[in-house]
């Protein structure tokens, strides 16, 4: 008779092989998932989209909530470091790992849209200031230079919340649409 060799595993190499084998085929189906996820449709290059992110007690700053902007596919975001630039759709996808977001679509021109862009690419290589150059005071501010009233007159100007610009928004003319963007469950 031939001899079999035979491969005896302790209790701990077969967990963790049977983790290894459970990850890996997670990990599998979760990449197909997302292969096989529509891709959003790119926006119109004159599109704009103000986001209002919820709050998060986990960062300075973001108690308050957060403010970004989306002029096409181009979102604008300022933050701690600075002037934030990258894709929209990649920017909500991340938002929504953790906060949910409002998008409040604006009726804009072609030239309002541009000229929304070139006031946010103003504040690039700015000091982060949380009264006079946050994330809601660079977004009223390129809105306020394309002609769409982001702030409530009767209050201070030159300093704004997300909860100030959401208020202006709410009595706001150039609002065509309302996007929801909900935080994912975990799972």
């Amino acid at each position: 008779m031939g001899n079999l060799a035979v491969q005896e595993n302790s209790p701990k190499e077969l967990k963790s092989e049977t983790i290894r084998r459970a990850v890996s085929q997670a990990s599998a189906e979760q990449f197909e998932k997302a292969m096989n996820a529509p891709q959003p449709e790119p926006r119109p290059p004159h599109q704009v989209e103000v986001f209002i992110h919820d709050s998060r007690l986990k960062s300075y700053g973001s108690q308050f909530g957060h403010v970004s902007i989306a002029v096409g596919n181009q979102l604008y975001s300022m933050s701690h470091s600075g002037l934030y630039q990258t894709n929209v759709n990649d920017f909500i996808k991340r938002q929504q790992n953790f906060r949910d977001t409002i998008g409040f679509v604006l009726n804009t021109t072609p030239a309002q849209a541009k000229a929304i862009s070139e006031k946010m690419l103003e504040f690039d290589g700015t000091t982060y200031d949380l009264l006079t150059n946050s994330c809601t005071t660079t977004v009223t501010s390129a809105l306020e230079a394309a002609g769409i009233q982001a702030t409530d007159p009767r209050f201070l100007s030159w300093s704004a919340t997300p909860t100030d610009l959401l208020t202006a928004l709410q009595h706001s003319p150039h609002v065509m649409k309302l996007n929801e963007y909900q935080e994912h469950d975990e799972q």
